[in-house]
């Protein structure tokens, strides 16, 4: 039913791009970012490799299992022989007789012991059933972080570009003001000259963060898997802050007990191990039950009132002199545990490291976020401030320009540490391994669980920011 439903998700994305590439569909898509996680997720081709990575891995637990048990088999040989006697007389014709022979043997094998080598057949094969389902895992939470990401970047450079139209537009209404006072001989050409130098860098300025913009999408649309020419419009409130109350050692701890890599490398661990028990089982007796009937006759089948010969046996084996293949096996089975286990030591090092940094780049742009609130506010009214000073002849031009290029940054900062602090989140997420299915995985995250949402959407009580 898995495979079934996987087959109809891929299927209606694939249905869905090939209306959007035929021209069939031509509106724009608006979504949020769940919306766009969702497509992603149908979409991408690297999460159905591992689902039939998984479904081979539960095939090969299958086979492990079935060596357990009893084999029985059946042999049927049809043989006809034919022999010539010549006589003395050269004119008599030889005499032919003809022998016919069908036999049916039924073969009955059971392993009563291996030494460990089919249980560590079975264990091997179910620890790497439980590492491709962690891969699955892996993935997902993958390309819902490089989701995130992009849609980010996306809401970002929108953004940036509304900033940069601000900015052009009060560099107009400026210059008309400079302009005027020009024309009635109150300022210098040089005001003037500054402020046409100040719009056309401000209108540079957009045409980068424009083409930025652009790029942005493109490659949205690229982790979505959908037509390059795609029109999306995306949900510009995703853009926002988001109180997280978790303390850094809750999210390490988290982090280890849930990031799909650390459970691959565990699940690796399980698989060395098995493959060690199966080095070690040359070294043991084998015992083994067999049983046979043979049944033979002149007439085909074979299976009328003919002979009928049975026999059963318990068979042991053991290897007294291999030049030493068994112990060649079982010292390179042992050092690939060892390396399995630092592996795991390794991947858990680098789930704290990746954990600290998602956690203190998100304080850091929290932090910012505060403060380029303040900035923005105050860069406004100085900005205010220094027009009004300019109008009435008591201030500068370049008041002006310099409160104005204040503005802009401010706003830029802004702006540029709430998409930080976003990302960092979708990187902590990322890091502590919260599955993309959790529906309450801001609980684990916000400082007060009842405003907790519908996961990835964030919205919380309005997205009220620091300092509201």
């Amino acid at each position: 039913m898995e495979t079934k439903n996987r087959l109809f998700k891929v299927t209606v994305g694939v249905i869905s791009w090939l209306l959007v590439a035929g021209g069939v569909v031509t509106a724009e898509m608006q979504m949020t970012l769940q919306d766009a996680i969702n497509i992603a997720l149908q979409n991408n081709l690297n999460i159905a490799v591992a689902y039939s990575q998984k479904d081979q891995a539960a095939a090969q637990l299958d086979y492990a299992r079935a060596l357990q048990g009893p084999t029985l088999s059946w042999q049927n040989q049809s043989q006809v022989n034919e022999n010539s006697t010549y006589r003395p007389n050269p004119y008599t014709a030889p005499l032919n007789t003809q022998n016919q022979n069908y036999s049916n043997t039924f073969s009955l094998s059971y392993t009563i012991a291996d030494a460990g080598l089919t249980s560590g057949k079975v264990g091997a094969a179910d620890y790497n059933l439980k590492l491709q389902a962690a891969k699955v895992d892996s993935s997902r939470e993958n390309i819902r972080f490089n989701t995130a990401y992009y849609f980010y970047s996306v809401l970002a450079a929108s953004q940036l570009v509304k900033v940069d139209q601000e900015a052009v537009q009060r560099s107009q209404e400026h210059l008309k003001n400079v302009q005027a006072q020009f024309a009635v001989g109150t300022v210098a050409k040089s005001d003037v000259l500054r402020t046409e130098v100040e719009l056309a860098n401000n209108q540079q300025t957009l045409i980068r963060d424009q083409n930025r913009y652009k790029l942005a999408v493109a490659n949205l649309i690229n982790v979505l898997n959908l037509p390059l020419n795609t029109e999306i419009k995306l949900d510009d409130s995703e853009l926002r802050y988001t109180r997280v109350g978790i303390s850094l050692d809750a999210a390490t701890d988290y982090g280890m007990k849930n990031r799909p890599e650390i459970t691959q490398a565990a699940m690796q661990v399980g698989v060395a191990e098995q493959t060690l028990q199966q080095a070690r089982a040359g070294q043991g007796i084998t015992l083994q039950f067999q049983a046979q009937e043979v049944m033979s006759d002149g007439t085909f089948p074979g299976f009328s009132s003919g002979d009928s010969n049975a026999s059963a046996a318990v068979v042991a084996s053991f290897d007294i002199f291999d030049n030493g293949q068994t112990s060649s096996q079982v010292a390179a089975a042992e050092k690939g545990l060892a390396a399995a286990r630092q592996q795991l030591d390794l991947q858990k090092l680098q789930t704290a490291l990746d954990v600290k940094q998602a956690y203190l780049s998100m304080r850091d742009a929290e932090e910012r976020i505060a403060a380029t609130k303040v900035a923005v506010a105050q860069a406004e009214e100085d900005y205010k401030i220094a027009v009004v000073r300019y109008e009435a002849g008591v201030g500068t031009n370049l008041d002006v320009l310099d409160a104005h290029k204040s503005l802009t940054q401010a706003q830029t900062d802004y702006l540029s540490a709430l998409y930080d602090y976003d990302t960092q989140l979708a990187a902590l997420v990322k890091a502590m391994g919260i599955p993309v299915d959790a529906k309450d995985w801001l609980g684990l995250l916000a400082a007060e669980p009842s405003a907790v949402s519908d996961p990835i959407l964030r919205e919380i009580d309005g997205g009220a920011g620091p300092g509201k």
